[in-house]
């Protein structure tokens, strides 16, 4: 399921440059905070190991 977090970046960021190419800047602004907080859940999830804490 990494798909669906890497689908939400790229849609976020297509989205904003559609917004620019509009000049609705805001929601171009909304979508690029989007795309910004995806790519850092991205990276959070990634670097975390899937093993279990030791006793």
């Amino acid at each position: 399921m990494k798909f669906i977090s890497w689908l939400g970046l790229t849609v976020c960021a297509v989205a904003a440059l559609g917004y620019l190419g509009q000049g609705n800047y805001n929601m171009a602004g909304l979508m690029i905070a989007l795309a910004v907080v995806s790519l850092i859940n991205i990276r959070r999830k990634h670097g975390r190991n899937d093993r279990p804490p030791s006793p």
